[in-house]
């Protein structure tokens, strides 16, 4: 089966309910109909359903795997692939849901879904998941972002978000106006887990900065009517990626280092969900399969519910994640910016996605928590269509 989110692909509006995939000798694969027809590309970027017994190897195409593990696609420009499956991993490595391409050998190009799920053939890189009945399923992620995340899952722990308290609230770097940092942020991708950053990848259009994504987002909250705290808000919210620039223009690089030393593949300024640091990691937290590669993940003291936390002890007392958005919390803390306690709970408490969205930590959260919760979520929808229409 070829679906996308589970609704069933289309050739020519046409929906197809089941498709066998056909090993041929050279090791490529067809995609036909079980009634025999041969998907082929039409001529126009889309494709079409030859009739039954067609043949034709002009588009077969190799079914790639893009490893988790190997942090590289397995094939490159001269040709070379290898489907070969992963040797057995240890216990610390968590359940995969890896991505594949279709990928055309004969003219590079791979087999994708528009927006209305017609499948189409382009030069732009499209990944599919396989479950366990070898059903293949269109997503949206990228290797760049599930690589993000397993790094995410193995340095997050208590540990780390301590040291990362020590290092960055102090705020020792100096000053600088927010206009400052809003222009240190234009060469800043706002989308860098982009399908362009693999070798041999076709992306004809940049992803926006940092900084058109947040005027972005703060217009489209003024559009919408959010008050000037909101505007203000979504325009602030991801600076803290400035510390990048800060970090390649300093002869000391260790001081301003967006990067902890020692988890130098990891930078923390990306903008990604947040999740309570301390008890036991939601159902719903995101790229669940990497969880065991978590340090805290077989700790007694922080594997339970509650964990560290007295019930309903409120989430501001929360120790979360070590995020974009919870350094620019602390920073506003630190100058006494004076803006309305719903600010600073948008701020901190957007990331957290499992909270607002999916209603865990309910044993946590206090009154005022859940009073703020729904205003939260409106915003993070906000700051998601945003993103969605920038990126």
């Amino acid at each position: 089966m070829l679906s996308a989110m589970r609704e069933l692909a289309k050739v020519e509006n046409q929906c197809i309910d089941s498709w066998l995939i056909v090993e041929c000798q050279d090791g490529t694969i067809e995609l036909r109909t079980t009634d025999g027809r041969l998907l082929q590309q039409d001529g126009q970027g889309g494709c079409k359903l030859l009739p039954i017994h067609s043949q034709s190897s002009s588009y077969n195409f190799q079914l790639l795997r893009v490893s988790d593990k190997l942090d590289k696609v397995l094939w490159n420009r001269d040709g070379e692939y290898s489907t070969t499956m992963r040797q057995q991993h240890d216990q610390n490595f968590g359940k995969e849901k890896e991505l594949w391409m279709l990928r055309s050998p004969s003219h590079g190009t791979f087999l994708g879904l528009t927006l209305d799920n017609n499948l189409i053939i382009s030069s732009e890189a499209s990944f599919w998941q396989v479950d366990e009945n070898f059903c293949l399923t269109h997503t949206s992620d990228s290797p760049a972002r599930r690589q993000h995340y397993r790094r995410m899952w193995k340095t997050q722990s208590v540990a780390y978000v301590e040291t990362m308290r020590k290092k960055h609230l102090a705020f020792a770097l100096g000053t600088m106006t927010i206009e400052t940092a809003l222009d240190l942020t234009q060469h800043l991708l706002a989308n860098l887990f982009s399908v362009s950053g693999i070798e041999g990848m076709c992306h004809d259009t940049r992803p926006p900065s940092v900084r058109t994504l947040l005027f972005h987002t703060a217009e489209l909250a003024r559009k919408e009517g959010h008050p000037d705290w909101v505007q203000f808000v979504a325009l602030i919210h991801g600076l803290a990626s400035v510390l990048t620039c800060l970090r390649s223009n300093s002869s000391n690089p260790s001081n301003v280092a967006s990067k902890d030393d020692g988890n130098s593949d990891f930078d923390w300024t990306i903008p990604v969900d947040a999740r309570v640091m301390g008890c036991k990691a939601s159902e719903n937290s995101i790229f669940q399969e990497f969880r065991t590669l978590n340090p805290d993940q077989d700790d007694p003291r922080y594997n339970t519910t509650n964990g560290l936390y007295n019930e309903h002890i409120g989430l501001e007392d929360f120790l979360l994640s070590w995020t974009s958005n919870e350094y620019m919390y602390h920073m506003l803390k630190h100058n006494n910016v004076r803006l309305p306690t719903e600010a600073y709970a948008i701020l901190r408490l957007l990331p957290v996605v499992d909270w607002h969205k999916w209603g865990n930590h309910e044993s946590l959260s206090n009154e005022g928590d859940e009073e703020v919760k729904p205003f939260v979520a409106d915003v993070y929808e906000l700051f998601k269509r945003s993103r969605d229409a920038a990126i």
